[in-house]
């Protein structure tokens, strides 16, 4: 097991400009970190058009290397409850963003397959049964695509729609790919009522990673 932390913990430094990316990476290294999570929300590695920017991609890598920091996770926000040019340009997005994480020589991404903000009333059973069908294309065609790339792909527990023991298990065993895993998350297996504790026995044998949060 290794120990680490995500650059969201000190997003807010960085959109305030009190921190750059690089910054971060020094403070994770100082804190005893040894491995770090990427989630480009305050720094990007592409422009408008998508093109990679290779050379802050390379210097990145480079510093982490040299603070013998391990790039361990690329997390990003994805909503995959689209239907027809939406949903493909959705995937697409996604794939880029397995290029991206390709680039950096990070073997593992996160995305979600809803929105985050999903209106608490499209939460309920009845639309996540609507919805299913694409979560699950669409997370196994990335996964897919990332497999091809050296990149595993995870769904986090994050929301209050693709969230809960029950409704994540299923998203895993209908994508059904090896390549495809779970992010379990302490803090936001809460949001569903549900102990922490006694979530992460249950599905232990489906994550690859863990977000800790007291």
């Amino acid at each position: 097991m290794k120990l680490g932390i995500s650059s969201y913990s000190l997003d807010l430094d960085m959109k305030r400009g009190a921190m750059t990316l690089f910054d971060v990476i020094e403070w994770a290294v100082r804190q005893g970190a040894e491995c770090f999570e990427l989630v480009p929300f305050s720094f990007k590695f592409q422009d408008e058009d998508g093109k990679l920017d290779k050379e802050f991609i390379r210097k990145v890598k480079k510093q982490a290397a040299d603070a013998g920091l391990e790039l361990i996770n690329y997390s990003v926000l994805a909503d995959l409850c689209k239907t027809g040019d939406a949903f493909e340009a959705e995937v697409k997005r996604l794939e880029h963003e397995v290029d991206i994480v390709a680039e950096l020589g990070i073997r593992q991404m996160r995305h979600d397959v809803c929105a985050f903000r999903r209106p608490l009333d499209q939460n309920g059973l009845a639309a996540f049964e609507e919805q299913m069908p694409f979560m699950v294309e669409g997370a196994r065609r990335v996964t897919e695509y990332a497999k091809a790339h050296g990149v595993r792909t995870m769904v986090e527990n994050h929301g209050f729609f693709a969230n809960g023991c029950d409704r994540v298990e299923r998203i895993l065993y209908a994508v059904d790919h090896d390549n495809y895993g779970l992010l379990y998350d302490t803090g936001n297996i809460t949001c569903m009522d549900e102990d922490a504790s006694v979530a992460a026995l249950r599905l232990a044998k489906l994550a690859k990673m863990i977000h800790l949060k007291d």
